[in-house]
């Protein structure tokens, strides 16, 4: 890849993914009053009334009892292909600008941000930087809180992989950069800043962000997910 006129790093178009919101597989409707809860997963649905309580022995009870909260606890730890693709692979859109002009822009040209008095402001570089960690620190605690199976252990090793990566990135160099640009530095220390980073870490972020695109499109394939792959 060659870089970009006047630039020692490329304008890199990463791939994004665009894909629909996860149909909501699980819901519960477990009402105040009344003596009715009924809890449904998909075609799963579990009823208890107070009078076939009342019906019931003890041991009977607690037997059922349990049996409900196994069935309970097993819809709520259920995750479904397309959510499990959205955490693992979706969420991957985070860090499609990682180490390229993408990136960079937003350190060039900082979003608007709401300020104290309600008035709309700009936001430090600084802030877009820890801004960004911590969206990417919740988005690894989620792929870590997956399950995995021999299927989606490949996937969620090589999400881990990527964020875990990229995130000392922006802790160290990217927040030094950010402080640099709050500072007013020059524009030609910035440029070099920004093309350091893109030597030392660009290839081994693709390597790895490519890992994770191949295995989310097999699973995508296998679970007949209505994935879109594109720039």
């Amino acid at each position: 890849m060659k870089p970009a006129a006047g630039s020692r790093y490329p304008s890199v178009n990463t791939p994004h993914i665009r894909y629909g919101p996860p149909q909501a597989a699980i819901w519960h409707d477990l009402p105040k009053r009344g003596t009715t809860a009924r809890i449904h997963y998909d075609v799963i649905f579990i009823t208890f009334t107070a009078q076939s309580i009342r019906s019931m022995n003890k041991r009977n009870l607690s037997l059922c009892l349990a049996i409900a909260m196994t069935v309970i606890l097993a819809a709520c730890n259920t995750t479904t292909p397309d959510q499990y693709f959205g955490i693992a692979v979706l969420n991957s859109n985070l860090v499609s600008g990682f180490a390229n002009r993408r990136d960079f822009s937003e350190l060039q040209q900082p979003s608007a941000v709401l300020q104290k008095d309600n008035t709309v402001g700009t936001a430090t570089r600084i802030q877009t930087v820890e801004t960004k960690i911590l969206i990417l620190e919740g988005a690894l605690t989620k792929v870590k809180d997956l399950s995995e199976s021999e299927e989606t252990k490949p996937m969620k090793d090589a999400a881990i992989a990527l964020y875990e990566f990229v995130l000392p990135v922006y802790k160290n160099e990217y927040t030094e950069l950010a402080k640099k640009y709050d500072a007013g530095a020059k524009p030609e220390e910035l440029e070099k800043d920004m093309a350091n980073i893109y030597e030392k870490y660009y290839k081994e972020y693709d390597a790895r962000y490519n890992t994770l695109m191949e295995l989310g499109k097999k699973y995508a394939e296998a679970h007949n997910l209505n994935v879109k792959w594109g720039n």
